[in-house]
């Protein structure tokens, strides 16, 4: 599958089964375009029973994508990266267009989300060896070991002023790890998660290990009992303010 840049970015801004999507959703917030100023779209804001399902699907994906090597995941995470530098203007056009920045700024990071891309794809099968340790003394021979195991499904809240890189860090260090990652990108800069996830697709990532959903900044992320409980095991925010 290849990636290309949709003509409207700015809509479909959920991603869930491997491609962008929209919800039915009662709540909206403004998709805001600094550049000119104005109010370019509305996003359906996820609800609960919305983020239960993209979490429970993660969480049915992810042992799937536990069991690839650690060298197999950071094949597609490498690839990625490939795909990010092919693209590396149309994404930092957009990046301009959906953040504000100057273009100088978005290409450094668009070309520092490669490279994170490339360093964890890098050093998955090293880091995450396991290591055996002799133990000395005693009549017996004796050893301790360690085991690198991916925690399940991680949740990742992004921000607005490096939206791509924001997403690249947390994404990326997740999936090479052999997580499933739900992530919610800033509503100030809802774009650039729903491009690495495309990409990510196109890179090889089974659906579903990575869905972005969207909310407002200013209402508390709707989590129900269910979904808690699969993400409970780690969270990774960052300030939105």
């Amino acid at each position: 599958m290849a990636f290309t840049v949709p003509k409207e970015p700015f809509f479909h801004l959920h991603f869930f089964d491997g491609r962008r999507t929209t919800i039915t959703a009662s709540k909206k917030f403004d998709v805001f375009e600094p550049r000119i100023g104005k109010v370019v779209a509305e996003c359906p804001i996820s609800n609960v029973e919305h983020v239960d399902k993209v979490v429970c699907a993660a969480s049915d994906a992810q042992p799937q994508w536990a069991a690839k090597t650690p060298l197999e995941r950071g094949k597609v995470l490498k690839k990625a990266a490939d795909i990010i530098r092919e693209h590396k203007e149309e994404l930092a056009y957009w990046e301009v267009r959906g953040n504000g920045k100057p273009i100088y700024e978005a290409r450094a990071d668009i070309e520092s989300s490669a490279d994170t891309f490339d360093f964890y794809g890098g050093i998955a099968p090293a880091a995450l060896q396991g290591s055996h340790i002799e133990v000395p003394g005693g009549p017996e021979q004796r050893f301790v070991y360690t085991r690198r195991e991916p925690l399940g499904v991680v949740a990742g809240i992004g921000a607005w002023n490096y939206p791509f890189q924001t997403a690249a860090w947390k994404i990326g260090p997740a999936l090479a790890a052999g997580n499933a990652v739900v992530y919610k990108p800033s509503p100030f800069a809802p774009m650039s998660a729903v491009f690495i996830a495309e990409i990510l697709i196109a890179a090889g990532l089974p659906p579903n290990v990575l869905n972005i959903v969207q909310a407002s900044a200013m209402k508390k992320f709707p989590v129900s009992s269910t979904a808690h409980h699969i993400i409970v095991n780690r969270k990774r925010k960052q300030s939105e303010l």
